[in-house]
């Protein structure tokens, strides 16, 4: 028996499949670049601090001369060590190449394998059929498992009706079923311009105690190698943690309306902890009662930075808010 081995803290299990999904133009290129760049450094908490490794990329959607390659220069990569395999969509087909994979990779040092978007290198696999995809998944499973690496698939997110992000991964739920860890990337509910990225399935740790990490997608320049006008690309700013945030409500974007309504229970969340922590369910009620919905008091708490405790001793362990300053 061995305990588990992590990539990024919690986030991105070794020997295993991870998915990041999140809607197009949530961030997520932008901060699996910054994924691969710490990586390549030696950089990013987890056990592979302090030791560079090599990082490989598998993508269609992407340019890698104007995308991806000035995104990974701005984040800081040691681009000796990124590594692309040039694969157009069902050239590769990870239920059959998986052997053939494994061979290229292992002379290298790989630390984490990016499929962008994982649902392209599936060959005849059908994505909506959660058996046919589970199995898929699984050959990329082998490869992580031989190599002692983490894989990362790339998916979107449907525009379907469900609350639950899990459920909102494009294809069948086969995709959020197979991966070992789903972390979730789009703007942040309360706060415009701020991007959330939030593990909503762990198989490997506690849910309860992995923060959300915020970050800005912000727009930097790149000299260009041949002295022409620099190339403008984005990078990715982490920015902090955010504890007890629900992934869930990355689904929703708000109104005018609806943000008034957040800065509204913020403000009467605030003077309900002012005098010490209180029982969650407590809190609930009295909201209820204030016309303050669930959804809008758990974006409430996240905004104001809320401390979650729970009773571990108690049936069902109870939670409790408290502000950060208490």
């Amino acid at each position: 028996m061995s305990r588990p081995e992590w990539l990024w803290d919690r986030r991105i299990p070794t020997g295993v499949v991870s998915l990041m999904a999140g809607r197009g133009g949530a961030g997520k290129t932008a901060l699996a670049c910054w994924l691969m760049a710490q990586l390549t450094r030696g950089l990013l908490p987890g056990d592979r601090l302090d030791h560079p490794s090599d990082v490989v990329l598998i993508g269609v959607e992407d340019d890698r001369s104007t995308v991806l390659v000035p995104r990974l220069v701005v984040a800081g990569a040691d681009l000796a060590r990124v590594h692309f395999i040039d694969a157009s969509a069902g050239l590769l087909d990870i239920t059959k190449d998986a052997g053939p994979l494994w061979e290229l990779l292992s002379p290298l040092d790989v630390a984490l394998v990016v499929v962008d978007p994982l649902d392209s290198f599936m060959g005849s696999t059908d994505s909506h059929r959660k058996s046919e995809t589970q199995g898929a998944i699984g050959h990329l499973a082998q490869v992580a498992q031989s190599l002692r690496c983490g894989v990362l698939g790339i998916a979107h997110l449907n525009k379907g009706g469900s609350p639950n992000v899990v459920d909102r991964v494009v294809g069948s739920v086969g995709f959020s079923t197979a991966v070992r860890s789903l972390i979730v990337v789009g703007e942040s509910p309360s706060e415009p311009g701020v991007r959330v990225a939030a593990v909503a399935k762990a198989n490997m740790a506690d849910l309860s105690t992995i923060p959300a990490v915020t970050f800005r997608v912000e727009v930097a320049e790149v000299n260009h190698p041949a002295g022409g006008f620099p190339i403008t690309t984005g990078k990715a700013i982490i920015t902090g943690e955010l504890a007890g945030f629900d992934a869930d409500s990355l689904l929703s974007t708000q109104s005018a309306t609806e943000r008034t309504q957040l800065d509204d229970a913020a403000e009467w969340l605030s003077a309900v902890l002012s005098d010490g922590p209180m029982s969650l369910s407590v809190i609930a009620k009295n909201a209820t009662r204030e016309g303050i919905s669930q959804a809008t008091l758990k974006r409430a708490g996240t905004r104001l930075g809320v401390f979650i405790t729970r009773d571990e001793a108690a049936q069902g362990r109870p939670s409790s808010w408290s502000l950060p300053e208490a």
